[in-house]
């Protein structure tokens, strides 16, 4: 599969290509999974095979190998008895509005799932609620963290918590977010843990959050 963004010299695959490898690599690698599980087969699709739909101008193509992709998947899974859902195709926000139509969002399971960066609370659950008007699905948050230097600013850990602590409680109460993941564990400016594997000040906050679902 590193051929998809032609990786370590990787020759770059196809759709069709990468369509038959992800059959073959769910049946031939079935004690991988178990009834449950999530997967996603092409993850941040735009960064390989044919490009960007926003710079290709192949939207229409970029939506079918979408919708492809999770057919193949749920049909691999049927074939090896596994109860595995298939899709939460994470995607740059930009990307998502160009491709998720309504159409397309119930074709392949009914959620968009966003990699997402932002500034404020505030504009997160805006722009949430804008992608969901458009394709009418549930939405999954594939990442989203602080500071992003360029659009945060540099923060205290204060200052970090309290955004987090803000934009999670924005979320918990907002019913078109099913799911979240917060990026990064360690390294990168989100990172929640030092290299020295203490935690930072946001653990606890994301913490409180997951504890008090979980209670609920």
């Amino acid at each position: 599969f590193a051929g998809w963004e032609e990786w370590f010299d990787h020759k770059r695959i196809t759709r069709l290509e990468h369509l038959d490898m992800t059959t073959n690599f769910i049946i031939d690698n079935s004690y991988l999974f178990e009834d449950g599980d999530i997967f996603t087969p092409c993850p941040e699709c735009e960064n390989g095979g044919p490009g960007d739909p926003r710079m290709t101008g192949d939207v229409k193509g970029h939506r079918q190998f979408l919708i492809d992709s999770t057919r193949v998947g749920k049909d691999a899974f049927a074939k090896i008895g596994k109860k595995v859902e298939v899709g939460y195709h994470s995607m740059n926000y930009d990307v998502a509005m160009a491709a998720m139509d309504k159409e397309t969002t119930q074709a392949v399971g009914g959620i968009v799932s966003i990699d997402h960066y932002v500034s404020s609370s505030e504009k997160m659950i805006k722009d949430i609620e804008i992608i969901k008007a458009q394709s009418g699905g549930k939405i999954f948050l594939g990442e989203f963290g602080a500071p992003i230097p360029d659009l945060n600013g540099k923060m205290t850990e204060d200052q970090r918590a309290e955004w987090i602590n803000q934009t999670l409680t924005l979320l918990v109460g907002n019913k078109s977010v099913m799911g979240l993941n917060y990026w990064v564990g360690v390294g990168g400016s989100t990172q929640l843990w030092n290299e020295d594997g203490n935690p930072r000040k946001a653990v606890a906050t994301l913490s409180s959050f997951y504890s008090m679902l979980i209670s609920l």
